[in-house]
């Protein structure tokens, strides 16, 4: 989500929030954050940090208020990363369906694997496990230069291991670390379906 600033100290609080979004450091987000909305509020990257720390903490209402500040900042030509952040919002507060209706406005302005995987994600979370499917194949028929097809076939594989496929999950695990061989989620992934599948072949 990180745009281009040009000044220093405001680049340099951003990269403090940055640096504490990403491992989950919640407590230092949400204060960074705090402060950046108060240094720079005319930032709607900051609204969008603050609002991701608060709904990470159950802020709902908070949450919802600080998106909706940053939508009033929005830049015209990103609006799909919006729509985007909205549908995370619904997705952690556990409103599937709403996130679904989020992500589908998403994917319309924004026809990318990552949308295609981000709805096809939502679709698995409410067992709309077929539907999920169509769009995950979508999504692993990009080139890996053009989208995210390991991540595509790595969620393909879940799926098919919630349906108890295990040989066809264990294809999609496969095909996942062929275009990324250091995928730890899929090498994981792999190793527990041919270990149930070993036991049952015995």
């Amino acid at each position: 989500m990180s745009e281009e600033i040009e000044n220093p100290e405001q680049e340099a609080l951003w990269d403090q929030i940055l640096d504490a979004w990403n491992p989950g450091l919640i407590s230092t987000h949400l204060y960074l954050a705090q402060k950046y909305t108060s240094e720079f509020h005319r930032d709607h990257q900051g609204w969008a940090a603050l609002a991701d720390a608060l709904w990470n903490l159950s802020r709902f209402d908070e949450a919802y208020s600080a998106l909706r500040k940053a939508e009033q900042r929005w830049p015209e030509d990103n609006e799909a990363q919006l729509l985007r952040q909205f549908a995370n919002f619904y997705q952690t507060k556990g409103d599937f369906a709403e996130e679904e209706n989020w992500r589908r406005s998403a994917l319309e302005l924004n026809h990318s694997s990552v949308e295609l995987i981000y709805l096809g994600g939502c679709l698995a979370r409410q067992g709309k496990f077929e539907e999920a499917k169509e769009f995950h194949e979508l999504a692993t028929r990009m080139s890996i230069d053009d989208g995210d097809p390991d991540e595509a076939h790595l969620n393909l594989g879940r799926i098919f291991q919630a349906e108890e496929n295990l040989k066809e999950a264990l294809a999609h695990f496969e095909k996942a670390l062929e275009f990324s061989p250091d995928f730890e989620a899929a090498a994981v992934a792999k190793q527990d379906v041919e270990n149930v599948l070993a036991l049952t072949s015995e």
